[in-house]
């Protein structure tokens, strides 16, 4: 889907994409006007690559799944999100999550998200900006580093979750 429009939500409820070690879904630099839905079921055993793309509304991965260990999970460096970024409610990521350069126009939320990439970067958020507030609290646990280094943040950082890195 590298650079495709979606004038509409693009919607991969319960969707499953497998390429191992490799990308299994890459939609980098496209356009979506409306809502991007990894959730509910969603799963990918492989890289999901969102880098560069424009979402009109909110990039919604809520009780998705993605797995790519040892490599990336998820990577929507220089992204540019107008609503939120929901990375909350049991999503699991395992391996790396790279959100760096990100522009969120709303909030991102990890609320019971599950972070792991144990001894590496578990999610970087380098150099974003996000308009509102970042919660990494209530049931929010990362194995692996959290780096926020260079993040401009418009309101609150919240962090109750359960961090935990060992080398």
């Amino acid at each position: 889907l590298s650079q495709a429009t979606i004038y509409g939500d693009f919607i991969c409820e319960g969707g499953e994409f497998e390429n191992s070690e490799k990308t299994a879904l890459s939609a980098n630099g496209a356009d979506f006007k409306r809502n991007v839905c990894l959730r509910q079921n969603f799963s990918a055993r492989g890289k999901v690559e969102l880098s560069s793309a424009s979402i009109g509304q909110n990039l919604d991965c809520r009780s998705g799944e993605f797995y790519n260990v040892p490599g990336t999970a998820l990577e929507a460096d220089l992204a540019i999100v107008q609503g939120s970024v929901l990375l909350s409610s049991k999503c699991r990521a395992t391996g790396a999550v790279f959100l760096s350069g990100i522009v969120i126009g709303e909030n991102l939320q990890c609320e019971k998200g599950i972070f792991g990439n144990q001894g590496k970067i578990a999610l970087c958020v380098q150099s974003a900006e996000i308009k509102d507030s970042v919660y990494l609290g209530s049931g929010f646990k990362a194995t692996g580093e959290v780096s926020l280094s260079g993040a401009n943040i418009g309101n609150s950082l919240i962090c109750e979750g359960l961090f935990e890195n060992s080398r």
